[in-house]
């Protein structure tokens, strides 16, 4: 394994948020940390790592323990409070989790689910998932990135379940996109969380149409065409597509940053939560009926 920084940690993608202290507040308590620092010792794993790039000498290493020098590059010393000595190569991280800042709590799980070996992420991201919601944190390890959901929104059920029906497949894309929607909502940002949002579920729809490169009114359209719809009265359907189907895209081109004209609109956040709950709600409905159609096929090979 060579030493792999391609991405930004979650310290590093929420430099403007965590000074004010709202996206972190009353996040891990102790028996969470305690939690999540046994599910990393239980995922761990030997690993061979070349430590310079000019160097040519291979370590014996582990997961945990790669994570640690890693941490330490990316955010430095502050990251890693002071932990007893010890011969345990895992001790350091374990310190981080039990004892540092929550981002870098957060950071270590990044950094560990990317050193894994491929076929163990899944199965960390699952164990840390359970831990989270088990203990009611709003927190998932989603595609590498810890993400805030929003549980204060009404029906915020329908946040977790899409990012399970868009994790796999050919609906990867627009759970990318969705996850980068919860980021800007996070980072206070509305018009991004519209935009992405909106992104999310045309892709989703580019997905049940085999489109790639209409608009969102000519991805409903083909909805409807394609009989995706057809269990709904037929004197419905074409409304049920410009009105319902389109009040996402009709947020993104009022308030997100189209159609404004010279004027540009201040967003008020409760328009953010209010796209990522249609955006979830209206992505688990489309997929629901992709399912319908597809029930029995087998899964695709390579993702859209």
């Amino acid at each position: 394994m060579n030493r792999r920084m391609p991405f930004r940690t979650f310290s590093e993608r929420y430099t403007a948020s965590i000074p004010a202290g709202k996206l972190l507040e009353g996040a891990l308590p102790t028996d969470v940390r305690e939690r999540i620092a046994e599910a990393m010792a239980s995922h761990n794993h030997a690993t061979r790592i070349q430590w310079e790039p000019e160097e040519t000498w291979i370590s014996n290493s582990d997961v945990m323990e790669v994570t640690g020098r890693l941490l330490y590059d990316r955010a430095g010393a502050v990251a890693l409070p002071p932990h007893p000595t010890s011969t345990d190569s895992r001790a350091q991280i374990i310190q981080v989790v039990r004892a540092g800042n929550p981002e870098h709590v957060f950071d270590s799980i990044e950094l560990m689910h990317q050193n894994l070996n491929s076929d163990r992420r899944e199965a960390f991201a699952q164990n840390l998932n359970f831990l989270f919601e088990k203990n009611g944190q709003p927190w998932r390890l989603f595609r590498g990135e810890v993400v805030k959901l929003n549980e204060d929104m009404v029906g915020a059920t329908n946040v977790p379940t899409v990012f399970e029906m868009l994790a796999a497949g050919p609906f990867a894309g627009a759970a990318a996109e969705f996850a980068e929607a919860l980021a800007r909502f996070a980072a206070d940002d509305a018009k991004g969380t519209i935009v992405e949002a909106c992104k999310s579920l045309e892709s989703t729809m580019k997905v049940l149409t085999g489109l790639e490169h209409e608009n969102a009114a000519n991805l409903v359209k083909a909805l409807l065409e394609a009989g995706y719809l057809d269990d709904l009265p037929e004197s419905v359907r074409l409304g049920f597509g410009s009105t319902v189907l389109m009040s996402l895209p009709f947020l993104r081109n009022k308030l997100g940053g189209h159609g404004q004209g010279g004027t540009v609109v201040e967003v008020p956040s409760a328009y953010g939560h209010l796209a990522l709950q249609l955006g979830a709600a209206m992505n688990n409905f489309l997929i629901s009926k992709y399912l319908e159609r597809n029930a029995g096929d087998d899964p695709p090979d390579e993702e859209i």
